[in-house]
């Protein structure tokens, strides 16, 4: 009666499988921990990426040290970059609203700025994410990442 031990080998698939979604329930947990002050966001967001691109070039140094790591580094320009962003997704949505009321009350107009307003929060949508990619692959300063 043999086991077959090679299931239970460090390098096997199964194993590998098993720290790959360890690894992202980790840093799932660690992004939403950092996340809870809302102006934090921004950082979090990039040493979440930052630390899934380590983990995908096999550079693993430990989940928890890369991510707080990246944290640290870009804690100052990410916590300006997403005050800048909540700003300007505050302003979108409450001209959505007014312009929604505005359109209910009958104005023609406000159906087409209501779809203006909704292109522009999907811009922000994309941006928001893209911004935070930039910060945790290059080393910019604020203004050319916001180029980039």
């Amino acid at each position: 009666m043999g086991r077959n031990r090679d299931y239970y080998d460090d390098e096997s698939p199964i194993i590998a499988f098993g720290e790959l979604v360890f690894n992202i329930m980790m840093l799932n947990v660690l992004w939403l921990m950092c996340s809870l002050p809302i102006v934090t966001v921004g950082a979090s967001t990039a040493a979440l990426n930052y630390t899934c691109i380590k983990l995908r070039k096999d550079e693993d140094e430990g989940v928890v040290r890369m991510f707080f790591r990246s944290l640290s580094a870009n804690i100052r320009q990410g916590t300006i970059l997403s005050t800048g962003l909540i700003i300007i997704l505050i302003i979108l949505t409450a001209f959505l609203f007014q312009s929604l009321g505005n359109m209910m009350a009958g104005k023609a107009l406000y159906v087409f700025i209501s779809i203006l307003v909704v292109l522009a929060l999907f811009a922000w949508m994309l941006i928001f994410t893209y911004i935070f990619m930039v910060l945790a692959r290059f080393d910019n300063t604020i203004p050319r990442t916001v180029t980039n």
